[in-house]
């Protein structure tokens, strides 16, 4: 990953995407052939930025997205069923893998879903589970699906503190499908 989410709201250090591009493009020589570069895209950014970041000159072996709860609650009530959509279809578009660097529950405590929120935390992964589970079985192929378990005090919502944790069974779930254990198996990622 040459720069993690490079395409945020509120980043000052690439005000473009042609900024994003012209440091992509020069520091991808210096990557040892072998070594995938990973695009990973702010889970805050617009679908045009999203979009527009991208490297689509090549050398690009995956696409990521941090993609946190708070995130698919925006979408949620804006009736949109499918957030992940933009990247999905880039990677498709470009025969890439797709994946998460991050998820989580939320960007900040008080924007978390639990199981009491609505959207729910149990929404939250089953649409995750869906979304890999349908590329895998249109023969597509997966990136890694990584849980964000930040070590903060003041950010809890996504830190998994025991077994006993709410947490620990819809995490359990993702793994669950992604090693292929419940029948629905998206082990075709990369």
């Amino acid at each position: 990953v040459l720069w993690q989410e490079p395409n945020g709201p509120n980043s000052t250090v690439f005000p473009s995407a042609a900024d994003y591009q012209k440091y992509f493009y020069f520091y991808r020589p210096y990557v040892p052939n072998g070594v995938e570069v990973i695009y990973i895209s702010c889970s805050a950014a617009l679908p045009e930025d999203q979009v527009s970041f991208f490297p689509s000159q090549g050398e690009v072996g995956k696409i990521y997205y941090d993609f946190y709860g708070n995130i698919y609650a925006a979408a949620h009530w804006k009736k949109d069923k499918h957030p992940l959509a933009t990247l999905d279809e880039l990677a498709d578009e470009h025969g890439l893998p797709f994946g998460l660097g991050e998820w989580g529950f939320g960007a900040a405590v008080n924007d978390a879903l639990t199981p009491t929120t609505n959207p729910t935390a149990g929404q939250f992964v089953e649409y995750l589970v869906e979304v890999f589970n349908k590329r895998f079985n249109a023969g597509k192929t997966n990136g890694d699906v990584i849980y964000f378990d930040g070590r903060s005090p003041a950010a809890t919502q996504n830190l998994i503190t025991s077994a006993d944790d709410w947490k620990v069974p819809l995490y359990q779930r993702v793994c669950s499908a992604l090693a292929g254990s419940d029948g629905q198996g998206i082990n075709g990622h990369s």
